[in-house]
């Protein structure tokens, strides 16, 4: 099996799992718990959710230029070696272990959430979207696309980081979650 198979295999079982993890534990909590901040006045359940939801959905334009290019891309070699270090930088600030908080980018912040919606089944789905994705970027995988942040078009990573990087970081917020809420 090629790697870049194996790894949107992996991704989508994170994603599988992480979706799980987020029903069983969170979609027979009361409306009212599940949009309460937390400790220290950090972001509620429902917030980091809906920031999930955002900074993956901020990458969906990205790949969709992508995958609608019939030219090959070309890459200066300067992109492709600082490419091969961004990635991994970025991973390790994104790491569910780094207990330093980050600040988000402003297209990043969770807008003012509806506590009617029902967050878990957004959520869900959202991670169904997710996985088409990843499994529609074989071919760009396959590549060795390099993609910039949807955040700072100056930064520049392998695509393959940056799956990994949105994996990482949805259970950096999963550990938020437990770290900043009281489930009493």
């Amino acid at each position: 099996m090629p790697q870049h198979s194996l790894l949107i295999q992996e991704c989508c079982h994170e994603i599988d799992v992480i979706t799980k993890l987020v029903t069983e534990t969170y979609s027979k909590m009361a409306s009212e718990k599940l949009f309460q901040k937390g400790k220290e006045g950090s972001w509620s359940i429902a917030e980091n959710l809906k920031h999930i939801i955002l900074v993956n959905t901020s990458y969906f334009p990205v790949m969709d230029r992508l995958l609608e290019s019939t030219e090959p891309v070309r890459y200066h070699w300067f992109k492709k070696y600082i490419a091969k270090f961004v990635g991994p930088w970025l991973l390790k600030k994104v790491s569910r272990h780094r207990k330093e908080k980050i600040k988000t980018f402003s297209i990043w912040q969770p807008e003012q959430l509806n506590p009617a919606q029902d967050i878990i089944h957004i959520f869900k789905e959202h991670q169904e979207l997710v996985k088409m994705y990843l499994m529609k970027s074989s071919p760009l995988l396959a590549s060795g696309c390099i993609i910039s942040s949807p955040a700072n078009n100056a930064v520049s990573y392998r695509l393959e980081d940056a799956f990994r990087i949105l994996i990482e970081h949805e259970w950096r917020h999963l550990q938020q979650i437990h770290e900043t809420q009281s489930f009493n």
